[in-house]
């Protein structure tokens, strides 16, 4: 099999993908088009700001079904959000360049 050597051509930047298309924003009224009408539009709602988090051990621990509008938020703390939870304190960070939880033990022969 010949694998095409892409990385060498700075001329293919896609290939196999779909064409680029427009971005489109719901909204129920015409909005002025730009960075800000994402904002305007009464269809879309942003993710982004101060969330109620509770970290536990073990989804198992989880008692009382805190996704139900009025739910008791006794307990959690507020976390802005974008973020990660391991940049905040809790747990631990996975990746290979820090260490990971898992004890190093490799078997002896």
């Amino acid at each position: 099999m010949i694998v095409p050597r892409h990385y060498e051509d700075l001329s293919v930047l896609h290939e196999n993908t779909l064409p680029p298309r427009s971005y489109y924003l719901p909204a129920s009224t015409a909005i002025v088009p730009g960075p800000q009408a994402r904002d305007v539009s009464d269809r879309l709602q942003m993710l982004n700001g101060q969330w109620a988090f509770r970290y536990l051990p073990s989804i198992h621990d989880l008692t009382e079904p805190f996704w139900e509008p009025g739910a008791a938020t006794e307990g959690f703390a507020p976390i802005p959000v974008p973020s990660t939870w391991q940049h905040l304190g809790y747990d631990h960070h996975q990746y290979t360049n820090v260490r990971y939880p898992i004890p190093l033990d490799p078997p002896s022969s």
